[in-house]
């Protein structure tokens, strides 16, 4: 059964890649930019189907399957002999050419880059292989919504306590429904996700050679995000959203920085602009920011009416037929706003107060101020005193919210060895972000000839800065540290911008130098997820499943333990219950999971009829109370028709009772 999945998946994989290539290649998409066109279109791909078959209810493997030989049915009708010779030879065009930008002279810089960058990518592999869903938020919403999604047999939007399932739960959700769609299990799907790190390095490689050529410069740049903390440890363990929006950012930058350096335009590259743009907001909301870079851009270059009609119809194309536009109505209808209710949007976002804005700007030096330090001693000592020079410059100014007995994590500034957050990269990406603004007093007296990818680079400096000031602030949740991710994906593609410029002033032995504190500091990264993987996997096998069913399953991991085959469940719990576990049987995603809440504050008895009667429509086996006001856990213990099973106290603030339906008792 799971390899007939994992077959039925691949072949879904064959259909979509056949169809989206021939697709661009009819376009007048060629080389390079069939692999940035790729991403975009795989994504209105997915979606168009997806919300195609959820309009009938039927979004399941086999109707997918159909959708997919009808779209090649119609490449079929579309095509002659010669016109399939000329498409099959731009696609393996695609192939050769990225064997040619692999094909490195020989030096060791060159080579010891791209070991290294190998050995993190097939390091982080492993580690997905062998690590379940285990991040919180994870386990809230981003992987149990597209299960949902799949029981219901449609992605439209449904009423949940938990709004993340609507608002924030969109495009790369459908990333993650595409194999699970098929049942080819979690660590397929996993692994599918993750693609987006190889992927974005790829990307990065390619995208490089709009500044230079010199293949030293792009593979360090390569390594630089390979070998950044935040970056492995985001990309490998979770499933945050930031990592396949840093891979459409580059592609979106990739089409408007050949858009403004054509001599006249060219329609389906400003089209494409505008797809990769409409992936963005798909992505994440919060990606609508970037929305400001075409608009300064491209006014100012000529045609501009015209490229950014073509941008728009770009936009406007991507967000009906990918179903985006039909699910922000859908979430205008359920909470009168696209991005939620007014509370929860205030939950996402800081006290709005001049000490707050002024208070996050300081802050974002330090969180980018980060380097390798190879003795705890010395690394002590620097962050006590880089501790002093925060407190200085008022990084430490407590928040209104950091008050706040709830809140998650007061700020300090933190150097640890090894590093956690942006490495050395970020210590690059706060160096030249310096050496821009100092440039950009000098730039409109020089005749330098990358001016206006100075300019777009001073816009995503710019969004970075917005975007820090109208996020929490909160450590122990990882904001906004993983929020900049697809920013450092973005501004880490400029940096042969300048690394080419300081190679010539610095001299060889200076920038040497950088590369071998670079390696150390990938080795020492190496070194540590070695032992990750060895921890995780190095065991017996049992040590090894029982540990892997406890990280998948908590904080259910009791109850679960107690099933024995393929289960139902209606979860009563509050915002941020996590109701990926309950779908688990066995390591496999099996059990059906509704989900239940009091939304209009209703007596507990009154609310209990409606629980009461939803079991016995759906023939509901187990019912998990999370968090729920003990008077209708006494009316649940009281009632003939449940018996409680389990009283669990996971943690300080978290409290569940599993009953069983008396229809279901074991005689």
């Amino acid at each position: 059964m799971f390899s007939f999945a994992l077959v039925s998946f691949g072949y879904s994989l064959f259909l979509a890649f056949t169809t989206i290539c021939y697709g661009l290649v009819r376009m007048g998409f060629r080389g390079k930019e069939i692999f940035f066109a790729f991403f975009p279109a795989a994504l209105l791909y997915i979606g168009s189907i997806a919300t195609a078959l959820s309009f009938t209810g039927q979004l399941t493997n086999s109707a997918f399957l159909i959708a997919q030989g009808v779209l090649v049915i119609c490449i079929f009708a579309d095509i002659t002999f010669h016109n399939i010779h000329v498409s099959l030879s731009h696609i393996t065009r695609i192939l050769q050419l990225i064997r040619q930008r692999f094909v490195f002279p020989r030096s060791g810089i060159v080579t010891a880059c791209l070991t290294m960058t190998l050995a993190l990518v097939l390091i982080s592999f492993l580690l997905r292989i062998v690590t379940p869903i285990n991040e919180y938020d994870d386990k809230m919403y981003r992987a149990s919504t597209p299960l949902y999604w799949i029981q219901s047999q449609s992605v439209f939007r449904f009423e949940s306590v938990n709004e993340r399932n609507n608002v924030f739960a969109q495009g790369a959700s459908l990333i993650y429904l595409w194999p699970n769609l098929f049942n080819t299990g979690e660590q397929a799907a996993n692994i599918f996700y993750w693609l987006a790190l190889p992927l974005s390095l790829l990307g990065i490689y390619l995208f490089t050679g709009l500044f230079t050529k010199q293949p030293k410069i792009r593979a360090v740049t390569m390594l630089l995000l390979a070998s950044t903390p935040i970056i492995i440890r985001y990309f490998t363990f979770t499933l945050v959203q930031e990592s396949w929006l840093g891979l459409l950012v580059l592609c979106f930058l990739y089409f408007l920085i050949t858009e403004i350096r054509l001599p006249r335009i060219q329609p389906h590259i400003s089209f494409a602009a505008g797809i990769a743009l409409g992936a963005l907001f798909f992505i994440k909301p919060t990606a609508l920011i970037y929305l400001a870079v075409p608009l300064v851009v491209l006014t100012v270059e000529k045609n501009k009416a015209a490229r950014i009609i073509w941008l728009a119809a770009g936009i406007i194309f991507f967000t009906v037929f990918s179903g985006h536009g039909l699910l922000i109505y859908q979430n205008i209808v359920l909470y009168g706003n696209a991005f939620g209710t007014e509370a929860f949007q205030q939950l996402h976002m800081p006290y709005p107060s001049f000490k707050q804005a002024v208070t996050h700007l300081v802050r974002f030096p330090f969180a980018l101020l980060e380097f390798p330090v190879f003795f705890p001693q010395i690394a002590a000592a620097l962050e006590s005193w880089l501790q002093h020079i925060a407190v200085f410059f008022g990084a430490t100014t407590e928040l209104y919210e950091e008050t706040q007995k709830v809140w998650l994590g007061v700020y300090r500034y933190q150097l640890t060895t090894p590093n956690t957050r942006f490495g050395l990269g970020g210590f690059l990406w706060l160096a030249l972000f310096l050496m821009h603004t100092m440039q950009l007093f000098r730039l409109r007296n020089t005749s330098n000839d990358h001016k206006r990818e100075y300019g777009i680079y001073t816009i995503l400096l710019i969004a970075v800065l917005v975007q820090i000031v109208q996020i929490r602030w909160a450590e122990l949740s990882g904001t906004p540290y993983r929020h900049l991710l697809s920013y450092f994906v973005a501004v880490t593609a400029f940096f042969p911008l300048y690394l080419t410029k300081i190679y010539r002033h610095i001299g060889k032995p200076v920038a040497t130098l950088f590369v071998i504190v670079l390696l150390a500091a990938t080795g020492q990264l190496i070194f540590i997820n070695i032992g990750h993987l060895k921890n995780t996997w190095g065991g017996s096998p049992e040590a090894y499943a029982k540990a892997k069913f406890l990280m998948q399953t908590s904080p259910y991991s009791e109850f679960m333990a107690t099933q024995q085959g393929p289960t139902s469940l209606l979860l009563v719990g509050v915002e941020n219950t996590l109701d990926y576990p309950l779908f688990a049987n066995h390591l496999r995603i099996r059990n059906l999971v509704y989900r239940m809440h009091n939304a209009h504050g209703l007596p507990d008895n009154v609310f209990f009829s409606k629980l009461d009667e939803f079991v016995r429509t759906n023939k509901v086996e187990y019912v998990v109370l999370y968090n729920q006001p003990e008077e209708l856990i006494r009316l649940m213990e009281a009632h003939k028709g449940y018996i409680l099973r389990h009283t669990i106290q996971a943690a300080d603030d978290v409290t569940f009772s599993v009953f069983l339906n008396a229809a279901f008792r074991k005689h």
